[in-house]
């Protein structure tokens, strides 16, 4: 069984099937059989990235002000904790391989602005984006397979921010493709969790 349905001729194929997209720059005449498709996000929600216990406030700052790109360059969202609560424990929101394991000082002696950071890859492709840690969980490695829950790494302040968050991005076919906002993707609402209005430009 399969149905169609938007302009971009979306379809979905039995039960479980991956829905795919082709996006042309602009439409132009009928669509063809040779033209690319591309697989989308999961339509399932993402597991919230961050311990919700004692409370939270998400900025809805996707495509606001960043302190790195400037005006309407925020590629993700902060979700943060009272100073006080550093150290909370972050989670894998999908399952799928650690991509890369980013330390805050590395071996050129760099401090990236984004601090300690984990990039996740799914098995879609896309690239879940952790930065800002104060510690990464033992044991992990480049490479390994988690499964959506594990625990990843804990919040913290390194790179450039002055408080505990968690800087989220969601990036559509790889490392560096496109931003996607996270907040449609994730489970809102949720006990105890404040997402603010949003900030974009």
């Amino acid at each position: 069984m399969s149905s169609a349905v938007g302009v971009f001729g979306a379809s979905v194929l039995g039960l479980g099937a991956v829905r795919v997209l082709a996006e042309p720059l602009s439409i132009t005449g009928p669509a063809t059989a040779l033209e690319p498709a591309r697989r989308l996000l999961p339509s399932t929600e993402l597991l919230f990235p961050v311990d919700i216990v004692g409370g939270l406030n998400v900025l809805n700052n996707f495509g606001g002000f960043s302190g790195v790109n400037g005006s309407c360059g925020h590629a993700g969202i902060d979700i943060g904790t009272p100073k006080s609560e550093e150290g909370r424990e972050l989670y894998a929101c999908i399952d799928g391989l650690i991509l890369d394991i980013q330390p805050y000082l590395n071996e050129q002696n760099e401090k990236p602005a984004r601090g300690n950071a984990i990039l996740l890859e799914s098995d879609f492709g896309d690239v879940y984006r952790y930065h800002h840690l104060s510690a990464f969980a033992d044991g992990m490695a480049e490479g390994d397979r988690l499964q959506r829950g594990d625990l990843i790494g804990y919040m913290g302040t390194t790179g450039n921010t002055s408080w505990p968050h968690l800087h989220f991005e969601v990036r559509r076919g790889g490392r560096i493709g496109t931003p996607v906002d996270p907040v449609p993707l994730l489970p809102f609402p949720l006990p105890g969790v404040q997402l603010g209005p949003s900030t974009a430009c």
